[in-house]
Order: C-alpha cells, then structure tokens, then sequence
C-alpha cells in the first residue's frame, strides 16, 4: 500500500511496514528528493485506540496543509477485515496524533462496504473540502 505525495521538493511515501513481532503492522514514512533513493524514517507511532488496536496501513496525506497542519487519513482494524478509516494531525510528518473523535469512515450497515473500508487514492482538496476517495467490501 505505498502512496507519494510531493511537498516542496521532497517526496513523501507512507507504505505498510513491520516492526517488531509484538509491534504487528503499521505505517512507515520515507522520503526521497529523486524517487529513487529514499531515506526510511521508520514507523509512524500513534497512540492507538481501541478501534484501531490491532493495525493500521494503507494511509494517505492530503496534498495540502490545512489549517497549518498536514493530514492523513488510513486504515484501522480491531479484528481482521473489520476496518475503519481514521484521521491524523502533523506539524513535520514524522509526528503524528490521531484524532480524537476517529474513526472518519465507518462500515455502512447493508452496503458494498459493511465490513471494512480502506483509503484508495491521494486526498483531493476541492472548494475548501477534503475528497476522500475510498475502496469498501462486504462477504461477497
């Protein structure tokens, strides 16, 4: 689940890494000037919840500050393929905090997406609105 976005000169990569074996899955941070050499910064650590206890991943970061602090929207699971999206807060993209009334996107009861959602593609920023474009599945 690799996505780039670019700010300034630098590009920016959150992808699904692992840390330690207690750790489970999680989103990691690199950045590269060229998108070839890239410097890993290691895991994004949050203070997770119960909602999100067990792993986060496929995130993605709105393509603009807003309000003078970056966003990323990603992937929360309690118990597999039962997933949530979440919302996070940054001032360098290296520190995150989750925010407090998350989960953002929730299953809907008797749709495509009952089960579990999942960010899909960079945020747009439109009109002064967050587009989230996300993929969603049900038992089918």
């Amino acid at each position: 689940d690799p996505r780039v976005v670019k700010f300034g000169d630098i590009y920016y990569m959150v992808y699904v890494a692992k840390g330690d074996s207690s750790d489970g899955i999680h989103i990691a941070l690199a950045s590269s000037k060229d998108l070839f050499r890239w410097e890993k910064h290691g895991l994004i650590k949050m203070k997770l919840k119960d909602w999100d206890r067990n792993q986060t991943k496929a995130s993605v970061i709105c393509p603009e500050k807003i309000n003078g602090k970056y966003i990323m929207y990603f992937l929360g699971q309690k118990m597999p393929w039962h997933t949530a999206i979440g919302a996070a807060f940054s001032e360098d993209l290296i520190h995150w905090e989750e925010y407090e009334n998350n989960p953002v996107v929730t299953p809907r009861y008797d749709n495509f997406d009952c089960l579990g959602v999942e960010p899909g593609a960079t945020p747009v920023i439109e009109d002064n609105r967050i587009v989230l474009i996300y993929n969603g599945w049900n038992e089918n």
